[in-house]
């Protein structure tokens, strides 16, 4: 999966991305790590903020770890 730096993602789209849940994507952008704007009353995230706020989070909890990985590459 590639991430174009310019295109918009939703919560949806970045959960399925990375493998997450839609609520853990809403934590990353609750928790300032990756700036949001809303768009058509749904939060957007710009690709370029996505790639840049990603090495700095790691999520806490209880949550399983998922043994399934996706690689995520930035579009050039």
């Amino acid at each position: 999966m590639r991430i174009d730096r310019e295109a918009l993602y939703t919560m949806d789209e970045i959960a399925e991305m990375f493998g997450i849940g839609k609520r853990t994507a809403q934590r990353m952008v609750y928790s300032g790590k990756v700036p949001a704007r809303k768009l058509a009353n749904k939060l957007v995230v710009r690709g370029a903020d996505l790639l840049d706020g990603l090495p700095s989070y790691s999520p806490r909890g209880k949550g399983t770890v998922r043994s399934k990985t996706k690689q995520v590459v930035a579009a050039d």
